[in-house]
């Protein structure tokens, strides 16, 4: 995904904040939720997945550094367009690689996979924190359903 295509994906960072409230869920124990770095070229131990809409190849470094594990809930959320998003909580261990994965590599891609399927692709533009949201994706519902369904 081109970087002008990224525009209308946005990982939008909450600090110090509860903007999660009584909605909030926890992952469903089946459910897929994982976070990497997208590396430019293809590499011998790079996880391969492909782009929804080009078909295009991405090349993702294994590990990933946030999974499933890492997140203690999921919710419901509007973005600041009042556009459907999903607000995940990271647990203290999964803020904590959030945070250090993300440090170092400001201007590089991360890719968010939901159950293999690779969602959306921002350009990291300051290091991640323990929340986040995911908005300007198509389907956010479904997103959600996907990470509750048992």
């Amino acid at each position: 995904m081109r970087i002008s295509d990224c525009a209308c994906l946005t990982v939008l960072l909450l600090v110090g904040c509860d903007a999660f409230g009584s909605g909030s869920k926890p992952l469903s124990k089946t459910a897929a939720l994982d976070v990497y770095i997208v590396s430019p070229t293809k590499t011998p131990t790079a996880k391969v997945v492909v782009q929804p809409g080009t078909q295009s190849p991405v090349y993702l470094v294994t590990p990933p550094f946030i999974s499933a594990v890492d997140v203690e809930s999921v919710q419901r959320s509007r973005d600041s367009n009042q556009s459907p998003s999903l607000s995940v909580k990271l647990t203290p261990a999964g803020a904590t690689k959030m945070a250090n994965a993300t440090a170092n590599v400001v201007g590089t891609q991360v890719a968010f996979l939901v159950n293999g399927s690779l969602v959306f692709m921002p350009t990291v533009s300051e290091p991640l924190a323990g929340q986040f949201v995911i908005t300007g994706t198509n389907d956010t519902e479904g997103l959600f359903e996907q990470l509750m369904r048992n």
